[in-house]
């Protein structure tokens, strides 16, 4: 992130890129910063469309917390969809899902926890397709595992609609041309 500010300046944004024939075309950067979050987004673009790999950057300032919250997803953006792979971390803890062609939740998703309570614990969610089939947390310390309410997709899906709706349609305007303010998200 570029830390460079301007005395009475709350929010920032900067956009990296370059266009070929009025088009998006090859890697854009997307910063935003305000005093409490910071967020970046990297995309390719391919004649004006999205396409491929998205990282996304998410540090949050939580001053009742000693240290920041940070999210990292790494996924494939597919008209607008992300589909695929979900990987990095979420609220500073490692996780990995998948969404199906329409973007869904399937398959395993996975986020490995700790706390001083419990030490290493993991949630565990099976999907199928946008149906959940069961949610439990391991805990491997006491060697047991707990029917839970599915939370990690729920945070996930929260974070992924949020990118999906907001990030993707504003880095999509202005393809022919415009940039876009980022707003806080």
């Amino acid at each position: 992130m570029n830390s460079d500010r301007c005395p009475g300046d709350i929010h920032r944004s900067v956009v990296r890129g370059s266009f070929v024939d009025g088009l998006k075309n090859g890697l854009w950067t997307f910063f935003y910063r305000s005093d409490d979050k910071k967020l970046k987004l990297t995309v390719n673009f391919l004649n004006g469309l999205i396409d491929g790999k998205v990282n996304f950057e998410q540090v949050e300032d939580n001053s009742d917390k000693d240290e920041p919250s940070s999210t990292k997803l790494s996924f494939v953006a597919n008209q607008r969809h992300i589909v695929g792979e979900v990987c990095g971390l979420l609220r500073n803890f490692k996780f990995c899902a998948m969404l199906d062609d329409n973007g869904r939740p399937h398959k395993t998703w996975s986020r490995k926890c700790y706390d001083r309570e419990n030490g290493e614990w993991r949630i565990v969610e099976e999907w199928n397709h946008g149906h959940l089939e069961k949610a439990e947390r391991q805990m491997t310390i006491y060697g047991r595992t707990e029917r839970i309410n599915p939370s990690l997709c729920q945070q996930l899906n929260e974070l992924i609609d949020n990118i999906n709706n907001n990030m993707l349609s504003i880095v999509q305007h202005g393809s022919l041309g415009g940039l876009a303010n980022i707003p806080a998200v």
